[in-house]
């Protein structure tokens, strides 16, 4: 489908694109380029890139589709860097957890003939880097993509097949959209299992308690071990719909506490036939 990609950041995500791409044929040449010129190393020896780049400048000349799987606060300064090396006609895409910032400053930014979509592959894990990638990470994943009135409908139709080719499931939705979605699906839940792993410093047993943890709490908690570098920036920049969904959480929450605190055994059943209804039909 493309003749060269390049990926810049080449870690869970990018790796496991380029591994999927050369998987099932969807591109001549994977370059990338990334900080840790020892994790470029690895990807070329993994085979998820035919050729590593010391910089994302060098990597993205020629290139026909450029992956950016950075953190989400370096996206648009990678863009920035890379952008007097891009050729005209050149799709740029990215794989950030927020979409409002990062694609507003992205259209703003760059040249003429180059089309930056939005793009947020539902797809990961708890465990990073470019040891973590793998060819099927993508499998019946959801891949969402974010148009705008200024996207090229011609270059989103080619990222709606390679996202297909990939083997996920696409979805369209605005930018704005995606970000109050997935502070709910995504953000919320991770604001919640690491407070949850840190409420348990508060006890001066905590030692007793952490090692006493079995399976509910490691499966409630388990995404709390995510990069932070990576949430931080997430959390950062899609602060107002996370912090919107920590007030519904809030209130949920004191909804539960007033019913154990007044004795309402039917609310507190109530409360919980109703989450393990939805939950069981996800």
């Amino acid at each position: 489908m493309f003749r060269r990609v390049a990926i810049i950041g080449v870690g869970l995500i990018g790796g496991s694109l380029g591994l999927t791409l050369r998987k099932f044929s969807l591109a001549e040449v994977v370059v990338g380029a990334g900080r840790n010129p020892e994790n470029i190393h690895l990807a070329v020896r993994r085979g998820a890139l035919h050729q590593g780049y010391k910089t994302a400048a060098e990597a993205v000349v020629n290139a026909d589709l450029v992956y950016l799987s950075t953190p989400v606060k370096a996206i648009i300064p990678t863009l920035k860097v890379i952008s007097p090396y891009l050729s005209p006609g050149t799709i740029i895409t990215d794989a950030g957890s927020t979409k409002v910032e990062v694609v507003r400053q992205a259209e703003n930014i760059l040249p003429a003939g180059v089309f930056f979509i939005g793009g947020h592959p539902m797809a990961g894990s708890e465990q990073g880097g470019i040891t973590a990638a793998s060819d099927c990470l993508f499998d019946k994943a959801f891949y969402i993509f974010t148009p705008t009135e200024k996207t090229s409908l011609t270059a989103l139709a080619k990222l709606k097949t390679l996202a297909k080719n990939l083997g996920t499931r696409v979805v369209e939705m605005t930018p704005e959209k995606h970000d109050c979605v997935v502070a709910a699906i995504s953000h919320l839940p991770h604001l919640v299992a690491a407070s949850l792993v840190n409420t348990l410093l508060a006890f001066p047993d905590k030692e007793h308690f952490l090692s006493l943890a079995a399976g509910g709490f490691k499966d409630t908690t388990r995404i709390a071990v995510g990069s932070p570098e990576m949430w931080r920036d997430i959390f950062l920049s899609n602060q107002e719909m996370v912090l919107t969904m920590a007030n519904f959480f809030r209130h949920q929450l004191s909804i539960f506490e007033e019913a154990i605190a007044s004795g309402n055994g039917q609310v507190i059943f109530n409360f919980l036939e109703q989450a393990r209804k939805i939950r069981l039909g996800i």
